[in-house]
């Protein structure tokens, strides 16, 4: 099944006006573009496509899984953060500022 570009492989079943769509991040290319673009849903079903900023077919894979799992909330928040971390690191060679409230000891 292919939906303008995306989820390729994605199995949609319909229940008595429900329709549930399997969670399977994809992946596609824009004629112009030498980076791929992650086609996801969100936790609500939308339909999402950003750019993953790769060029490798598998890196970008796995910033699309990524995407999808934090827009459907699958993983808790320090988990994000981390991903978030690990993704910039990769990407740009930087790692982000990192800031705490927690009291300091003297």
């Amino acid at each position: 099944m292919e939906i303008a570009g995306c989820y390729q492989h994605s199995w949609v079943l319909v229940t008595s006006r429900i329709i549930h769509f399997s969670p399977m991040a994809s992946l596609t290319k824009k004629a112009r573009s030498k980076y791929w673009f992650a086609c996801f849903r969100d936790l609500q079903g939308k339909q999402r496509r950003l750019s993953t900023k790769q060029t490798d077919r598998k890196k970008a894979m796995k910033v699309a899984e990524q995407y999808e799992q934090i827009t459907q909330r699958k993983l808790p928040v320090h988990t994000v953060r981390q991903t978030l971390a690990e993704l910039a690191r990769e990407a740009y060679g930087e790692t982000f500022p990192s800031a705490t409230v927690r009291p300091h000891r003297l």
